[in-house]
């Protein structure tokens, strides 16, 4: 047999076994799907943006017809337009709310934020803030290289090249949030768009203590709750340094505005107000007759005053203006009371003190007698002789006179008698007197023997 033949029939017969295998799989696990979903996805804009939470609008679709109430659920897209006509479709109600815009929460701009390095890698928010905080000294600020303009599907977010910062066209942003995700400081926020587009945020992420959050940005927030304490309608949060506006309780007064020391919170699509017009001119009065000058004042008395005190000095008349006054009725002059006069009363002074007597009575001091030393009788002179140094009497030194007993005698009483205490006087020792020389008593004999 040809075995060609053989092998197409053998083919023929696997294939043949297959498929009647696959259509028994197929009738034992069939599923059936609702043909309302692709009614659905066919009334949704098709994006595939993920705003909803879903991986699609076909997944979107699906989670639609099997809810039995709708709640939160909402096509950022499509808005409450394509929500009614979903829940018209499926006899389901569903909950308006309101329209979603991104908003940029930083404004820290070139002037704001000085540059503190210099990024030359590739232009991706996610790689940079892998490698460092970023290029100046704010770590929570924008990192400019645009992941969020890439993200937008609907052309609603660009760079500013500025300020390099984000700038968020509300007229085209659905607030799907794919510029939210795609951030990797998270400084852009989803929030309500607001009555006619009106809404006050707060432009700054920077969870800083005021100090270092003032230094590494002039615009952003300290966290000095001014802010707070300003609100009327308690729609106000500080926490972690940072303030936070609540849209659901934001009436739009604008007082915080007003009342942030640094600019860090802004109004966003309110209506610039129109200066004032200059008011007209208003035309120039006819000169008035110059007014009669009134006569010069007169010094009045002075009210009667105590003779003790003195009366204050005239002001002079040069100081007196003359301005027209219509002439007043007279009023009585109201007298003063003289106020009574406190003499003094001599206070009888203290009888001075009795001198007080000192007597000082003079100690005799004694001398003690120094025997004088007896002199040898001198030896005949025959030649001269060496005169002995003179001899003198040692001085005595004289004691001090001691201290006199001091009597005090006080008034009405009797002076008590003090013993004068007795003075210890030293002796002085006498001293014993030098021998003479014996050289003085020896004769030279060489001065008569002649030299011999």
């Amino acid at each position: 047999m040809n075995p060609i033949l053989i092998t197409v029939i053998t083919l023929t017969a696997i294939g043949l076994l297959v498929a009647a295998i696959l259509f028994l799989v197929a009738k034992k696990f069939k599923v059936e799907e609702d043909a309302r979903i692709d009614d659905v996805e066919a009334l949704l804009p098709g994006a595939n943006c993920g705003g909803c939470g879903s991986a699609g609008c076909r997944d979107f679709a699906t989670k639609l017809v099997s809810l039995d109430d709708f709640g939160d659920v909402q096509c950022p897209v499509g808005g409450s337009e394509t929500m009614n006509k979903i829940a018209a479709l499926l006899g389901k109600t569903a909950v308006a709310q309101a329209p979603k815009v991104a908003v940029v929460k930083c404004n820290g701009s070139c002037e704001m934020r000085p540059t503190t390095t210099n990024y030359e890698g590739y232009p991706s928010c996610k790689v940079k803030a892998s490698l460092y905080s970023g290029d100046t000294a704010c770590r929570f600020g924008c990192l400019g290289c645009g992941d969020c303009t890439r993200a937008c599907k609907f052309d609603a977010i660009k760079m500013d090249p500025a300020t390099g910062l984000p700038v968020v066209d509300e007229s085209k942003c659905t607030g799907c949030g794919a510029c939210s995700k795609a951030c990797p400081k998270g400084i852009i926020e989803i929030r309500p768009k607001g009555p006619r587009g009106l809404k006050v945020v707060v432009r700054c992420s920077n969870t800083d203590k005021g100090a270092v959050a003032r230094k590494a940005c002039k615009a952003a927030c300290i966290g000095c709750a001014k802010c707070q304490k300003a609100c009327p309608h308690d729609a106000i949060v500080v926490e972690n340094n940072l303030a936070y506006i609540d849209p659901a309780k934001c009436k739009l007064c604008t007082k915080c505005v007003d009342e942030c020391p640094t600019g860090a919170i802004h109004k966003l699509n309110f209506p610039v107000k129109k200066a004032a017009p200059a008011a007209p001119a208003s035309p120039v009065p006819d000169a008035k007759p110059a007014a009669k000058p009134a006569p010069k004042p007169v010094a009045k008395p002075d009210p009667v005053q105590p003779a003790d005190e003195p009366k204050p000095a005239m002001r002079s008349a040069a100081r007196f203006k003359t301005v027209a006054k219509p002439v007043e009725e007279p009023r009585p002059v109201e007298v003063a009371k003289p106020e009574p006069v406190v003499q003094a009363v001599p206070v009888p002074e203290k009888p001075a003190p009795e001198p007080v007597k000192v007597e000082v009575k003079p100690e005799p001091v004694k001398v003690a007698a120094e025997p004088v030393p007896a002199v040898a009788e001198e030896a005949p002179k025959l030649a001269p002789k060496k005169r002995a140094p003179r001899k003198t009497a040692p001085k005595t030194e004289e004691p001090a006179p001691a201290a006199a007993a001091m009597e005090i005698e006080f008034p009405g009483e009797k002076p008590a008698e003090v013993a004068p205490k007795p003075k210890r006087t030293r002796t002085p020792k006498p001293k014993a007197p030098k021998p003479a020389d014996d050289r003085d008593d020896v004769i030279d004999l060489d001065l008569f023997s002649g030299g011999v």
